[in-house]
């Protein structure tokens, strides 16, 4: 049987510690703002049900880590929680919400907004650029790091992780839509749990292939293989969702109908013999 690998052993500095937790609560706390006031004036819970659902989601990491071949720093203090031997950063909580959450309420709102296909898959495609930029940067600030016979990996980046964390957005959108539309009164707490469900689905329906290979004694060329694979089950199911929830042509305004001259009246007289 194959053990399961050690991560290695990467360190922070200070300053890159704390400019990340203060960017990151920065950045979440505006978001949530911006939702806020927009649900406020649709008179919706939604945004902040997306919000606590990305919170609520956190607890999975540590899962995550352990299958996919990833560590953060050793130092990355203060720590939110400690599980399956891997410690979770506190800024981590504030990442959760304002990609998947956040991402998932934007889903929502162009899906009620009669956004079309191409624009629907413009949103996880948006996303996967967004994790290419976080990912990479703080590989480089050495906040954490991929190990293991990792491949599709520019930039010391597995770009299927921004194919699946993208296509969390899209899938959670669609789930909002629907969580809105079919609970009522109470029972609408449970749109709570979409985003963390959207999480887990995409890694675990789409993520499967890429998990098993990493974690098997296999050559690298099936870890390759693997990832293609995830990454077009990932993409596939973003088609699937948005073939099912787009519209063929963008929402327009009614146009006014066009002025036309009066009729003549109509002759009413009757000809006499």
């Amino acid at each position: 049987m194959l053990a399961l690998l050690d991560p290695p052993v990467v360190s922070a500095s200070d300053a890159a510690l704390s400019a990340t937790l203060v960017v990151l609560v920065v950045a979440a706390l505006g978001l949530l703002a911006w939702s806020a006031a927009d649900g406020r004036r649709r008179r919706s819970w939604i945004p902040l049900l997306a919000f606590g659902g990305g919170v609520l989601a956190l607890p999975i990491e540590p899962f995550w880590d352990v299958n996919v071949q990833f560590s953060f720093a050793a130092n990355s203090h203060p720590v939110a929680f400690t599980a399956f031997g891997r410690e979770i950063p506190v800024y981590l909580a504030f990442i959760y919400p304002a990609f998947i959450g956040w991402g998932s309420y934007l889903g929502y709102l162009l899906i009620l907004r009669g956004a079309t296909r191409r624009q629907l898959l413009m949103l996880p495609a948006a996303f996967f650029v967004a994790d290419l930029l976080i990912e990479v940067a703080g590989a480089a600030a050495d906040l954490w790091d991929y190990y293991g016979h990792q491949a599709w990996n520019p930039l010391d980046w597995p770009m299927y992780f921004g194919v699946l964390n993208g296509s969390i957005t899209l899938l959670g959108g669609a789930l909002l839509v629907m969580a809105e539309r079919r609970l009522r009164g109470a029972g609408r707490m449970a749109t709570l749990l979409v985003v963390p469900t959207a999480y887990v689905g995409v890694y675990a329906v789409a993520g499967w292939p890429t998990w098993a290979a990493l974690n098997a004694a296999v050559p690298g060329v099936v870890v390759w293989f693997a990832g293609a694979l995830t990454m077009s089950i990932a993409a596939g199911t973003c088609w699937l969702v948005a073939d099912e929830v787009g519209v063929d042509c963008p929402a327009a305004e009614p146009r006014p109908a066009p002025i036309t001259a009066p009729a003549e009246p109509a002759d009413l007289t009757v000809s006499r013999a």
